[in-house]
């Protein structure tokens, strides 16, 4: 469980999204790949939004919201951003770098985890989401 800054001063708790299956992306304004893959991110959360499917994006940049802010707004990313700048998240789900991904099913618990950047566009990827969003809904 953790609690987070927005980019628009708000506070998010990872309680809030209970219920939801929660596709938890960890990136960085340094990390090129992490860039990259905002794009694939933004399709996955407008395709899977309405089914149950939260993507929270969560920056690790030390150094404010702005160059994050900006960012987000100029690539057109509508799914929340949560800022934590001195990598707390980085201990508790043992994160080996960037980008880092965590798909947590409708129970809270950790189901799938991805070290590396991926196009979550690409059709397996999207198949993957659409089982996990089906087997979610018979718990």
């Amino acid at each position: 469980a953790f609690t987070l800054p927005d980019l628009t001063g708000g506070q998010a708790a990872l309680s809030d999204y209970r219920g939801k299956v929660v596709f938890l992306n960890f990136w960085a304004m340094w990390c090129e790949p992490c860039r990259r893959e905002m794009l694939s991110l933004e399709t996955l959360h407008r395709r899977f939004g309405r089914s149950g499917l939260v993507v929270l994006g969560i920056n690790m940049d030390s150094g404010g919201p702005e160059a994050p802010r900006a960012f987000v707004a100029g690539h057109h990313v509508t799914f929340p951003v949560l800022l934590d700048p001195k990598m707390n998240l980085r201990r508790t789900y043992r994160m080996r770098g960037l980008p880092e991904a965590i798909l947590i099913d409708r129970r809270g618990r950790i189901i799938r985890k991805f070290i590396g950047p991926r196009n979550w566009a690409r059709a397996v990827n999207r198949e993957m989401i659409r089982r996990e969003l089906a087997a979610a809904g018979d718990g």
